[in-house]
């Protein structure tokens, strides 16, 4: 059974290009992930997608109630940012992480 792997921007970039535009990603690269199952985090994909609603979204909360003097984890402006950027309530256990978001457009059930 393979290993897994999470790979970084840069190494999610250079597979992205190597694959699409049938670049060589570089051989450390290719050796180290030799028969892996590889894995890619929200920030390198909020990173690729930059200029998309949900990364609009992030960056509207974000500023928002960093200006309130209430901001909010990463994570969680995040998941807030997926759920207003497709007009969706979020579902929580931890409501106070995110009712700051709630006075910009978050809706908790």
């Amino acid at each position: 059974m393979p290993d897994d792997a999470l790979v970084d921007t840069d190494v999610a970039s250079t597979l992205y290009r190597a694959q699409l535009l049938t670049e060589r990603a570089p051989v450390a690269v290719v050796t180290a992930l030799h028969d892996r199952n590889l894995f890619v985090s929200v920030v390198p994909v909020g990173e690729a997608l930059y200029g998309d609603p949900v990364a609009v979204e992030y960056a509207r909360l974000r500023s928002a109630t960093e200006g309130l003097g209430r901001p909010v984890a990463d994570n969680d402006v995040w998941i807030a940012a997926s759920a207003t950027a497709n007009g969706l309530p979020s579902v929580t256990l931890n409501r106070r992480h995110f009712e700051p978001l709630t006075l910009h457009g978050l809706g908790l059930l």
